[in-house]
C-alpha cells in the first residue's frame, strides 16, 4: 500500500498531493465560495469532500502546520439551519455530512444556510457570502502518468 501522502506525478498533476487516492491543491488566491467552486470546476475538481476522513488528516497532507493560525480553506460543506432547530450538514455531491464531529458555528452568527471551512485541522461553519478564503480542490488520482 502507498504511503498516505505523495507528491507522486504518476498519481496526481505537478502542485497536486496524493492523500487517499485523491488529488489534493489548495489554492494560493482568494476567493468567495462561488470564485472557489469555479476555480475548481475549471482544474475538473471540485470543493472538498472528505467523508471517512478526519479533519486533521487532512490538514496535515495539505501541509496545514505552515500555514497561518488564522488560515480558513473552503471545502465542500454546507449547513442549513430551519428556524429553532440544529444546524444538518450536507457535502457538494449531495450526501449528509454524518460524522459527529460538526462544524462550529459561533452562537453570534444569525443565519439559516452556512459554508464550512478548515482550519488547523478543524470544520468551522459561517457565512457563504462576503468573506474571502483559499479553497481546496480535489480530483481522483490517475493511476497512469499525468502529463
Amino acid at each position: 500500500m502507498p504511503p498516505p501522502v505523495s507528491s507522486s506525478p504518476g498519481c496526481c498533476p505537478p502542485g497536486w498531493k496524493l492523500f487517499r487516492w485523491r488529488c489534493l491543491w489548495v489554492s494560493d488566491v482568494e476567493g468567495n465560495r462561488q470564485q472557489s467552486q469555479e476555480r475548481c470546476k475549471h482544474q475538473r475538481a471540485r470543493l472538498l469532500v472528505f467523508k471517512g476522513w478526519d479533519a486533521a488528516a487532512v490538514w496535515e497532507a495539505i501541509g496545514g502546520r505552515g500555514y497561518p493560525q488564522d488560515r480558513q480553506l473552503w471545502i465542500g460543506l454546507t449547513g442549513q439551519k430551519p428556524w429553532k432547530s440544529s444546524w444538518t450538514w450536507s457535502w457538494a455531491d449531495g450526501s449528509p455530512y454524518e460524522s459527529e464531529n460538526k462544524p462550529q458555528v459561533a452562537s453570534t452568527y444569525s443565519g439559516s444556510s452556512a459554508c464550512a471551512t478548515l482550519s488547523q485541522g478543524r470544520l468551522s461553519g459561517g457565512p457563504c457570502f462576503g468573506r474571502l478564503c483559499r479553497y481546496i480542490c480535489e480530483k481522483a488520482a490517475s493511476p497512469a502518468r499525468l502529463v
